[in-house]
C-alpha cells in the first residue's frame, strides 16, 4: 500500500518481542494485585494478621502492599534483595534451588505526546500558513510498576551481615531512659505521668492535646503505652475548626485495631517484649468491611509505624551523640578524663603538634561490655606514634566487626590523634573500624587544623605511611532530597487527612514547594544531617596530599599478613613485621612476597581480591619511576648522614641519637622539597673546610641534592567545565536541556526558554569533569538569582577559577531583573503565593524587609545588607534567606499592601460574632463568622505570647488597655473567661474572678468538648495572673462606662439649658461624641502609660 512504513526483518522482530513481554508484565501485575487482594481479606479473617504485622516491622519502608506480598510467600523473612544485588552489595549469593518472592517495583515510562506549540511571548498557539496550530512532540514520564523477584538473606549464602538494631529494653535504665526521651521528643503533644485506676494504663486526650501516662508501671509496659497513645495522638485528633466528616468517620474499634497495630509493629521493631499482644479480635472487626477501608487502614498503619519508627531512631540517635559529646568521648584530651597524660607531660611548645593513640576507643564509647577504659598515650615524636601504631594495628581486636546500635556503624578502636596546647586544639585523624582504616573528616570543619600546615603535613605523612581505606563523611541532604522528603511528608499529610482527589493536590506541589507554602513539612537541621563511609579514592581529598608511597604499601601487607593468618610470626608484633617488609622492599627483595600472595589468589578465595591488589601495587611500585626515585633519595640521605659523621664526629654523636632515624628525617626533607638548610651546611663546608676531600664531596652531595630543591609536583585531573541551560533548573533532565554550551550560549539559550513553562523555573548550570566525586551538574542560578552562597560553600567550587567567573558573569547580567532595570527603588512590595514581603531602606542605610502570611501576621523579618548594598541585591540575599523563588515574587504597590494591613487591622477590633458554626453555615453568614473567629484567636495567641511578661514586669494596666484598643473589650474578656470557666474546678482562681468570668458569654461555647470554642480561646498564664487580668479588664471596662455616661451627661444638660428636644442629627452627634470621649480616655491612658 502507498505509504505504508516497511520495516527490517531484524525490526518487527523485535517489537513483537518487546510487545510480548509489555503483556506478561500485564498478566504478571494482574496476576499479582490478584493475589494481593485476596490476601489482604484473608490476613484479616484468617487470624494471620499478626504474622503482616510482623512483616511490617522489619520492611517499614516498604508499601503495606508489598508487606503482604512478603507475608503471604515468605513471613519469616528479615531482609531482602535482588539476584545481582545480593552478589553486588552484600557479596553473598542465592543458593540454588530456592524460589524468590514477588513484590512491587516501580517502572517509571516515558512517554511522547503532541502538544500545541505555544509563542514565549504572547502564550498563544502559534499557526502554520493554513492557521492551524502547530504541533510539537514532547517527553514525559508516566508512573508504571511491574513484578519484581526478590531473595530472603535466609536463601543465601557468603560474607556474614552485620546485626543491626537497638537492644531490646530489659530493664537497663539507662537505655529505657534515653528511649523514653526518644518518645517525648517524638511526640508532638506533652506527655505527662499521673495516677489512674489499674484497668487504664493511659489515655490520649484530644481536647487537651496531651498523653496521660499511668504512674507506677513497668518500664516496658510504660513504653508500650505512650506508643499506642502516640499512635492516637497522631492518627485520631480532631480539628475543631472544620466540620466533622462523618461520612469518613472511623468508629472507636477501627481506631483501636489501628493504634493497637502500629504500637505491635513499633515494640517488634525495638525488640520491645509483644508477648501480651493478641489480635484474634481483628476476625470480627474486619468481618463486615469492604476491601477498600481494610486496604484505608492497612495504608495508615504501614505510613503511621513507618513513621514513628523513622522519628524515634533518629531521635535516640540523636540523644546517644547528645550524651557523647558532653561526655567529650571523641577528644579525651580536652575533657581530661581521669586516665589522661598528666599535663606536665604534655610538651607547651607553641604551635607543636603532638600525637596521640588510644588503643581501644570502644572502651570510652560503650561502658556496658565490661572493660577499663585503656589508657591514652602521647608522643611528642610522630615517628614514635606511627610506631606504637604499627604494633597495635594488627592486634586481632581491630578486626572483629562490633558495631555500636546506635549508629549501625562498626565501633572505633585504635585511634590516632594529635593535639596542642597553644593555642589548644585536638582531634582524632584516623579510627581503625573492622579492619579499615578510617579517616575522620572532623578535621575539615576545624580552622585551627584545617588551616595549619604542620598539621596537614603530618595528615599527610600519616597517609602516607599508613593509609586510609574510607572516610566517614558527614553531609547535609542534597535540595532533591530536601524536596523528596518534603513531598513525601507532603503526601503523608494528605493521605492522613483522607482529602479527596489525592491526585489533584499532589499536582501542585511544585508551586506549593517553590512559594515556600510547605516550609513546615521540610526536615528539621538534624533530619538533613547524614553519616556514611566513602571509599577514600572516591573522597575529593583538596587537603593533603597522598601517594602510594613504600611506607604505605609495607604497612597494608603487615595488617594483611596479620589478618589472611593471625598465627604467622607471633613473635613479632606489628611494627616489627613491617621493618622487616619495608626493610625488603626498599632493597628489592620482594620475590618472597609475590610468591605468598600468588599462592593466596590461587588457592584461597576469601582472600584472593585483597592480594589481587595489593600483588597489582607490589608491581607498580617496584616497576615506577617513583621507587627508582625513593631508591635515589634514600641512598643519598645515607650518604648525607655518612658525611656529617665523618666530617664532625664529636658535634654528630652530641645531636644524633640513632643514626637510622637521622636517615629517614634526610629522606624526608628531601622528598618534600625541603633542601635549604641541608644546603646551606653543605656550602659552609665546601666554603671554610680546609680538608679538600670534604669539599669535593660537600660539593657533589649539593649538586645532588640540587636536583630535589623543587617541590613535590601536585598532580591534578584536567579539570573541564561545560555550561548547560534548562527549562528546569531543579531537575534538568524535566523539560527542555540543552548541555555542553559555553556560557555565552547558555545564557542566549536561557533566555529563549519561555518564563511559564510548566515544568519549574529555568535556569544556567554548569557540568564539572575533574575526576573528584564533585563531578557532574550544579545550579548555577535560576530565575535570576545566582546561588553564590551555595557554590562558594563547597571549596571545591570555591577554588575553581572557571566556575568562579561565570558566577561573577552572570551577576553583571542578572543583578537586576527587567522590571527594576530603569530605576533602583527604596521601598518595594511583592505577593509571593497568599504570602506578601515588604522591603523598604532603613534609617541605618541597611534594608529592612517583612515578611506576612496570609492573614497579615509577621511570621519573618529583619534586616540586611549595608548603605553599599543595592535594592536588587538585597532583595536577592533576602529571597535566598528566605528560602524563596525570586520567579514566585509579583510586584504590587506598597498601598495595595498598606490597605491590607488596615484591614487586618480593623478586622482585629471587629464585633464578636455570637451565633455558633453551623447557625453561620445555615445562614449564609460564614465570612463574618471567619473573620470574628480568627481576630479572637489572634487576640489569644498575642495574650499567650506578651501578657506574663507585662506582669513581671508591672505593665499589666498598659497591656490590657493596648490589647482592649485593638481587639475590642468583649473580645479580651472572651479569651480570659474561657481560661477560667475551663478550669472553674482550679482553687487557684477566686471565686469573684469565677462568678465574673461565669457572665461572660462565649460564642461556641459547648458542654461537648470536641465542638467547644473555648478550648481555641483559652490561654495557659498562671492562674494568679489571669486572676489580674480579669480584674483589671472589669476596672477598664468600668472605667469606659463611667467616661461615657459623664459625656452622656453633659449633653442633655446642653439640651435641657436650650430647652429644645434633640433632633435626629443631634442625636447622631450625640453618639458620636459619646464614642469619642471613650476614645479620649483610651489615648489619654496610651499617654500616660508608654507601649510595652
Amino acid at each position: 500500500m502507498p505509504g505504508q512504513l516497511i520495516l527490517p526483518r531484524q525490526q518487527i522482530e523485535w517489537r513483537n518481542i518487546m510487545a510480548d513481554y509489555k503483556k506478561q508484565q500485564l498478566q504478571k501485575i494482574k496476576e499479582a494485585t490478584e493475589q494481593l487482594e485476596a490476601g489482604i481479606k484473608d490476613f484479616f479473617s484468617s487470624g494471620n494478621f499478626q504474622d503482616y504485622l510482623n512483616v511490617m516491622s522489619r520492611f517499614h519502608t516498604y508499601s503495606y502492599s508489598n508487606s503482604i506480598m512478603i507475608a503471604m510467600q515468605k513471613p519469616d523473612a528479615t531482609l531482602l534483595a535482588g539476584y545481582s544485588g545480593w552478589q553486588k552489595k552484600f557479596e553473598r549469593h542465592v543458593k540454588p534451588g530456592e524460589h524468590g518472592i514477588k513484590i512491587f517495583a516501580p517502572a517509571p515510562v516515558k512517554v511522547q505526546i503532541e502538544r500545541e506549540r505555544k509563542d514565549p511571548e504572547t502564550d498563544l498557539p502559534e499557526l502554520d500558513e493554513n492557521g492551524d496550530p502547530v504541533m510539537e512532540t514532547v517527553e514525559i514520564k508516566t508512573p508504571k510498576f511491574k513484578v519484581v523477584t526478590v531473595f530472603d538473606v535466609s536463601q543465601t549464602d557468603g560474607k556474614p551481615l552485620p546485626d543491626l538494631g537497638i537492644d531490646e529494653l530489659t530493664g537497663n535504665v539507662e537505655n529505657y531512659e534515653q528511649f523514653f526521651e526518644a518518645l517525648n521528643r517524638t511526640s508532638t503533644v506533652p506527655i505527662s505521668f499521673e495516677p489512674m485506676d489499674s484497668e487504664t494504663n493511659g489515655y490520649y486526650s484530644p481536647a487537651e492535646k496531651r498523653i496521660a501516662i499511668r504512674e507506677g508501671m513497668s518500664e516496658v509496659q510504660t513504653i508500650k503505652t505512650t506508643i499506642h497513645e502516640l499512635a492516637h495522638s497522631r492518627l485520631h485528633d480532631f480539628d475543631r475548626s472544620k466540620p466533622v466528616d462523618t461520612e469518613n468517620k472511623k468508629d472507636r474499634n477501627t481506631k483501636e485495631v489501628e493504634a493497637e497495630s502500629i504500637a505491635y509493629v513499633v515494640c517488634q521493631h525495638f525488640d520491645i517484649d509483644t508477648s501480651d499482644y493478641s489480635f484474634g479480635y481483628v476476625a470480627t472487626w474486619s468481618a463486615n468491611r469492604e476491601l477498600p477501608e481494610l486496604k484505608a487502614s492497612l495504608q495508615t498503619i504501614r505510613d503511621a509505624a513507618a513513621s514513628l519508627i523513622n522519628e524515634i531512631e533518629q531521635n535516640f540517635s540523636e540523644i546517644q551523640k547528645e550524651q557523647e559529646h558532653q561526655q567529650n568521648i571523641e577528644n579525651p584530651f580536652v575533657s581530661e578524663p581521669d586516665n589522661a597524660v598528666p599535663e606536665q607531660e604534655i610538651s607547651t611548645q607553641k604551635n607543636e603538634w603532638k600525637c596521640y593513640i588510644v588503643p581501644d576507643l570502644m572502651t570510652w564509647t560503650n561502658a556496658g561490655i565490661g572493660k577499663e577504659r585503656t589508657e591514652i598515650e602521647a608522643y611528642d615524636s610522630f615517628d614514635d606514634a606511627v610506631t606504637r601504631f604499627r604494633e597495635l594495628r594488627t592486634e586481632q581486636y581491630n578486626f572483629e566487626k562490633a558495631y555500636d546500635d546506635t549508629s549501625n556503624k562498626p565501633y572505633a578502636r585504635l585511634t590516632f590523634g594529635i593535639q596542642r596546647d597553644d593555642p589548644p586544639s585536638a582531634t582524632d585523624l584516623l579510627h581503625v573500624r573492622a579492619g579499615k582504616n578510617i579517616l575522620v573528616e572532623d578535621f575539615t570543619r576545624m580552622d585551627a587544623i584545617r588551616e595549619n600546615p604542620e598539621a596537614m603535613a603530618l595528615l599527610a605523612n600519616l597517609g602516607s605511611q599508613i593509609g586510609f581505606d574510607e572516610v566517614l563523611v558527614n553531609r547535609s541532604m542534597s535540595s532533591e532530597e530536601i524536596k523528596q522528603f518534603t513531598f513525601d511528608h507532603y503526601k503523608y499529610k494528605l493521605e492522613q487527612s483522607g482529602v479527596p482527589q489525592l491526585e489533584s493536590y499532589l499536582s501542585g506541589f511544585d508551586k506549593l514547594y517553590e512559594e515556600g507554602q510547605l516550609d513546615s513539612l521540610k526536615p528539621s537541621v538534624n533530619q538533613q544531617r547524614i553519616s556514611e563511609f566513602q571509599k577514600f579514592s572516591e573522597w575529593n581529598n583538596p587537603y593533603f596530599p597522598v601517594t602510594d608511597t613504600t611506607e604505605k604499601l609495607a604497612n597494608d601487607l603487615s595488617v594483611f599478613m596479620t589478618a589472611y593468618d593471625p598465627y604467622t610470626d607471633t613473635d613479632k608484633n606489628g611494627a616489627e613485621k613491617f621493618t622487616e617488609i619495608h626493610q625488603n622492599l626498599t632493597e628489592g627483595k620482594t620475590e618472597y612476597l609475590h610468591e605468598w600472595l600468588s599462592s593466596i589468589i590461587a588457592e584461597n578465595d576469601e582472600f584472593s581480591e585483597q592480594a589481587t591488589a595489593l600483588s597489582e601495587r607490589l608491581n607498580a611500585l617496584i616497576s615506577s619511576p617513583e621507587h627508582d626515585r625513593s631508591s635515589t633519595i634514600m641512598q643519598l640521605a645515607a650518604d648525607l648522614d655518612q658525611f656529617a659523621q665523618e666530617h664532625d664526629t664529636y658535634e654528630y654523636a652530641d645531636v644524633i641519637d640513632d643514626r637510622m632515624d637521622a636517615i629517614n628525617q634526610n629522606f624526608i626533607n628531601i622528598s618534600a622539597g625541603k633542601t635549604a638548610e641541608i644546603t646551606q651546611w653543605l656550602q659552609t663546608v665546601a666554603e671554610e673546610s680546609d680538608v679538600p676531600s670534604d669539599k669535593q664531596t660537600a660539593n657533589a652531595l649539593i649538586k645532588r641534592l640540587s636536583e630535589f630543591t623543587a617541590d613535590v609536583p601536585d598532580v591534578q585531573a584536567e579539570n573541564k567545565v561545560t555550561f548547560y541551560a534548562a527549562e528546569c533548573s531543579e531537575f534538568p533532565d524535566l523539560g527542555e536541556l540543552h548541555e555542553n554550551l559555553t556560557l555565552d550560549e547558555a545564557i542566549r539559550i536561557y533566555h529563549e526558554i519561555p518564563s511559564d513553562r510548566m515544568n519549574g523555573v529555568k535556569g544556567i548550570g554548569f557540568n564539572l569533569e575533574d575526576g573528584s566525586i564533585y563531578d557532574g551538574r550544579m545550579e548555577l542560578m535560576s530565575g535570576g538569582i545566582i546561588h553564590t552562597d551555595v557554590i562558594n560553600a563547597i571549596d571545591h567550587y570555591r577554588n575553581n577559577p572557571k566556575i568562579q567567573q561565570a558566577m561573577e558573569h552572570l551577576k553583571m547580567l542578572f543583578s537586576v531583573p527587567e522590571f527594576e532595570k530603569e530605576q533602583e527603588p527604596n521601598e518595594a512590595a511583592f505577593q509571593v503565593g497568599n504570602h506578601y514581603l515588604h522591603i523598604q531602606d532603613a534609617s541605618d542605610g541597611s534594608w529592612d524587609y517583612t515578611y506576612y502570611n496570609q492573614f497579615m501576621e509577621v511570621i519573618d523579618g529583619g534586616q540586611i545588607g549595608d548603605e553599599e548594598m543595592s535594592f536588587s541585591q538585597a532583595r536577592n540575599e533576602i529571597v535566598e534567606l528566605l528560602n524563596l523563588s525570586s520567579s514566585a515574587l509579583s510586584p504590587i504597590p506598597t498601598e495595595d499592601l498598606e490597605d491590607m494591613l488596615d484591614k487586618h487591622e480593623n478586622d482585629l477590633h471587629c464585633p464578636v460574632y455570637h451565633k455558633d458554626l453551623k447557625q453561620a453555615r445555615a445562614d449564609g453568614e460564614m465570612d463574618a463568622w471567619r473573620i470574628s473567629h480568627h481576630a479572637t484567636t489572634t487576640c489569644s495567641e498575642q495574650f499567650q505570647k506578651e501578657y506574663e511578661r507585662a506582669y513581671e514586669n508591672r505593665q499589666v494596666p498598659q497591656f490590657l488597655q493596648q490589647m482592649v484598643d485593638r481587639y475590642g473589650m468583649e473580645r479580651c474578656k472572651i479569651v480570659v473567661a474561657s481560661t477560667i470557666q475551663l478550669a472553674s474546678y482550679d482553687g487557684r482562681y477566686s471565686q469573684d474572678m469565677k462568678d465574673a468570668a461565669a457572665k461572660v458569654t462565649i460564642p461556641g461555647a459547648s458542654t461537648d468538648s470536641m465542638h467547644d470554642r473555648r478550648f481555641d480561646y483559652r490561654i495557659s498564664c498562671h492562674p494568679v495572673t489571669v486572676n489580674v487580668a480579669m480584674r483589671d479588664l472589669l476596672a477598664i471596662e468600668k472605667q469606659q462606662e463611667q467616661a461615657k455616661l459623664k459625656s452622656q451627661k453633659k449633653i442633655t444638660q446642653a439640651e435641657k439649658g436650650t430647652g429644645k428636644r434633640s433632633s435626629i442629627r443631634a442625636k447622631l452627634e450625640r453618639n458620636k461624641a459619646i464614642i469619642a470621649a471613650g476614645s479620649e480616655q483610651s489615648q489619654k491612658a496610651k499617654r500616660d502609660n508608654p507601649q510595652l
